[in-house]
């Protein structure tokens, strides 16, 4: 035997395969980054829940408002959207004039549909009668 086969050089490792993923995403990828995109929009949507939860703990509700009773008319048409036919309007005076139509005992609501409500009161010339409201259910 001579010197040289004592040394040979290691034979040359197998070729690797080329992926067959490269350059694309496997299916499994894929679906980790749906699921990463779904978590994310819960997450958002869950955040925006407790806002609106600790906004309602604090008093802060998007169902009311102020309405002003329509001049040389019996009746006032209140908009919005949060009233439904079966709701619960809660006027308050915020005026004199306001307060002196609630104490006459002749203002009422008198009709609820969705989205508006009629409030029936003294047909007066006064402009000042203003009331905020609450709308509930």
């Amino acid at each position: 035997m001579t010197q040289e086969s004592y040394f040979q050089a290691p034979p040359t490792p197998p070729r690797m395969r080329s992926n067959p993923f490269a350059g694309t995403e496997s299916s499994l990828a894929l679906r980790v980054k749906a699921l990463e995109e779904t978590l994310l929009d819960i997450g958002h949507y869950a955040s925006m829940v407790a806002e609106v939860a600790n906004g309602a703990r604090r008093g802060k509700l998007s169902s009311i408002g102020s309405v002003t009773l329509t001049a040389n008319a019996a009746t006032t048409t209140l908009l919005d959207k949060n009233i439904a036919a079966q709701s619960k309007i809660l006027l308050v005076p915020t005026t004199i004039d306001a307060a002196g139509e609630w104490g006459s005992g002749t203002m009422y609501v008198s009709a609820k549909t969705k989205e508006s409500a009629t409030i029936t009161h003294t047909n007066s010339s006064g402009t000042n009668r203003v009331f905020d409201y609450f709308v509930v259910g």
